[in-house]
């Protein structure tokens, strides 16, 4: 295992020759800018963290971490083309009730690290419990954003022995299908991957307008947009599964209890559509809806985010 804890500092590259670090990029530049832009969103996370690499069947995991050794573990998955740096609005308000993992998840851009050359859906949920049985977890509380809540959902049927309880932000699909509008804007990020296309798309799907005297938002939404966009531009794009509505079976099977968020605005799905289904589907299932949010609810509504996501986990 290795490991650095700091706040931002300059690039530190794990002790071993930068070529080595990751497979998803085309090339050394446009690795360097990504994990600069990497650095840079974990310039808004609070002092504490700390960075870490663990070994799994499917290659190097890497993750951040923070809160107290003893207190219980709580993994988080980010969503779709992004990394785990994106639960900065988050981590310092759950890091002082949970031990936080926040994974870089195995095949997307990060600094995880496989040679494998695909990870669709099924893999990942195996990865996720060869990361599980490294970490030395019994069981754990799971929270996942976006793409990160729909693995979520599939982890948590597949091994629902190992979750005691989950939260899913804004999950991709998952309830309802993916809206035509959000597929068709997100296609020219992947044609024409400059900044400007990407802050359009993203600022599209939140609600930024609403936040303009929020320094914190509007700082942490533009780097953390950078990222993305040099993701888009260097990254290379493994086969990864595009999220997918789960059948009424899946949803059914779930036993842990599970509080789901969403943001009045939400441009992926109808909202209230999406809750209505979880509702009928899942017995132990909350259900919230926030105001004054979109796809970007974690870091819009942050504070409200954090109190119940962890009223809900600690009300075991």
């Amino acid at each position: 295992m290795v490991c650095h804890k700091g706040k931002w500092k300059k690039l530190v590259f794990w002790e071993v020759r930068v070529e080595e670090i990751l497979g998803s990029f085309r090339s050394l530049d446009g690795q360097r800018k990504f994990l600069e832009a990497y650095e840079k969103t974990l310039s808004h996370w609070p002092e504490g963290w700390v960075s870490q690499t663990i070994d799994t069947e499917e290659g190097q995991t890497h993750f951040l971490c923070m809160g107290p050794e003893d207190a219980p573990p709580l993994v988080l998955l980010h969503g779709f083309r992004v990394s785990a740096t994106m639960w900065g609005a988050n981590i310092q308000g759950l890091a002082k009730h949970f031990r936080v993992y926040c994974l870089d998840t195995m095949g997307d851009w990060g600094k995880s690290r496989t040679s494998h050359k695909k990870m669709l859906i099924d893999d990942l949920v195996v990865w996720l419990e060869h990361v599980r049985e490294a970490l030395g977890l019994e069981s754990f509380f799971l929270g996942g954003m976006s793409y990160g809540g729909w693995l979520s959902l599939k982890y948590a049927a597949r091994f629902p022995e190992r979750v005691r309880r989950m939260c899913v932000i804004a999950p991709g699909a998952s309830f309802a299908p993916m809206s035509l509008p959000f597929i068709l804007r997100g296609i020219p990020s992947l044609l024409f991957p400059s900044f400007g296309v990407v802050n359009a798309f993203m600022t599209w799907a939140s609600v930024a307008h609403l936040h303009q005297e929020d320094a914190f938002y509007k700082a942490f939404f533009h780097d953390f947009v950078a990222q993305m966009a040099l993701g888009f531009r260097y990254g290379r794009s493994p086969k990864m599964s595009l999220p997918a509505t789960l059948s009424d079976e899946v949803l059914r099977s779930i036993q842990a209890p599970c509080l789901l968020l969403l943001g009045e605005q939400e441009k992926i799905y109808p909202p209230k559509k999406a809750i209505a289904r979880a509702v009928r589907c899942m017995s132990s299932l909350k259900a919230v809806l926030l105001p004054d949010a979109s796809h970007d609810i974690s870091i819009a509504q942050r504070e409200r985010v954090n109190q119940e996501i962890i009223a809900f986990l600690e009300d075991a």
